[in-house]
This record gives structure tokens, sequence and C-alpha cells, in this order.
């Protein structure tokens, strides 16, 4: 495992090499950036995350999303720590930031087994024209039902619509470094049909499936890598 070692300075750097934003922008980004650094370094972490967030809005660097990814994973936030280094990896490689996109692949060797997914499966037969399928809000393309999909440890839910038919929602917990939950989605109810005394508390026919914990094959997805420039 690769040390924390690089220095602040480069992620520093990085950000002020940016020309995407206006001078008063990367002026804000830059003071919103040194205050989240001064709060980690006094172990506020839950106040320098927001800082970091600010700064990721208005400079486009690597070292910026660096910094807010590892201050999601000491919150235990390892999705969306995973997803910002993704960011991190993306901008590096197009600046020809190599140190940036050398930290960002070695952290996520450091993610990869504390990951936790959840899978949403929609039988074929349960898919009817204009059926919507979203995980905590998010909409979930149909390219991706029955795809682990990262997220961070804790509750979620699955929620399903489709035209003329009953919405049907499901809640579910990973807890666990690296659990798997596995949400399978009945067919929904046409409206206007008698309501089972299951469906009447919006549960549905099924239970999650499964949550294990175990190592994790996450080659070839895509998401993202590494995390955080000297957070130590």
């Amino acid at each position: 495992m690769r040390p924390h070692s690089l220095a602040f300075v480069v992620a520093l750097a990085a950000m002020l090499r940016s020309g995407s934003a206006s001078a008063d922008d990367r002026a804000i980004a830059e003071q919103a950036f040194q205050q989240g650094r001064e709060l980690m370094a006094a172990g506020h972490v839950a106040e320098a995350c927001p800082k970091f967030e600010a700064a990721a809005k208005l400079s486009s660097t690597a070292g910026v999303r660096l910094n807010l990814a590892d201050c999601y994973a000491r919150l235990g936030r390892t999705a969306s720590a995973w997803a910002k280094a993704d960011e991190a990896l993306a901008i590096a490689e197009r600046a020809g930031d190599v140190a940036a996109a050398d930290l960002a692949r070695s952290r996520m060797a450091d993610l990869e087994p504390k990951l936790c997914y959840v899978t949403i499966v929609v039988a074929t037969t349960g898919v009817v024209p204009g059926m919507e399928v979203r995980l905590d809000g998010e909409a979930i393309p149909e390219a991706l039902w029955g795809t682990p999909l990262p997220v961070d440890p804790g509750e979620h839910e699955v929620a399903v619509r489709a035209p003329a038919r009953r919405p049907w929602a499901r809640k579910t917990t990973v807890t666990v470094s690296g659990a798997r939950a596995r949400v399978a989605v009945p067919a929904l109810a046409e409206e206007g049909a008698p309501t089972s005394p299951a469906r009447g508390r919006g549960l549905g026919t099924t239970e999650v499936l499964a949550i294990v914990a175990g190592g994790l094959g996450l080659a070839g997805l895509g998401i993202g890598t590494a995390f955080g420039l000297d957070a130590a």
C-alpha cells in the first residue's frame, strides 16, 4: 500500500493552474480549499467536506477532487470518495498530471475492498414501457439494471414507477465494509387493481435477497479511482 506522502502543494498547484474558471471563481475556490484543509488538519472532517465541495464547483482540478474524495473517505462515504476520485483521475489524465493520476490509481486499490454495492434486479417479464427505476432518487438507466452499483454504507431506497402502474419502493441497508445487497423488483400492479396487504404497505412481494460481505471484483466497472492528496 502506498504511503500518504504527496505534498499538499501538489493539490494547490493543480488548482491554481486551472484556466477554466474566472479569476473571481478561482480566488473563491482557493479560499474554500484552504479553509477545508485547515478544518481537516484540526480534525473537523464533517465541516471540511462542504468547503471542498464549494471549491470543486468553482475549480475543475484534480487536487480539489482528491481532497474532497479523501474527506468523504474519512467520513466512511466510500462510494462518494470513489466517484470523486474518478473525476480527479480523468482531469489529471487530461492535464498530463502524472503524480495526481498515479495517486488516484493507488487510492483506488485502497478503496476497492471497502466498497458496498446494491444490485437492482428487474425481471424481463416485469418491464413495461416508460418504467423508471431510481436508487436514492437518482434515475438508473436500464442498461445498469442487474449491475452492482457502488453505494455509501447506510440505508438506500429503490423506487420504481411506470405509467398506469402502482409505484413500488423498497429500502435496504448495507453497513459491512465490502457488503452487497440485491433487491428484486416485482411486476408492478396496474392502477385500479385490488390492493393486497403487502402492496398496501408499499413493500411489494419480494424481499431483499442477500446482503453479504466479501471480496469484490471491480475491474471494468469504470466508476472511479483514487482519493486524497496528502490528507494525513
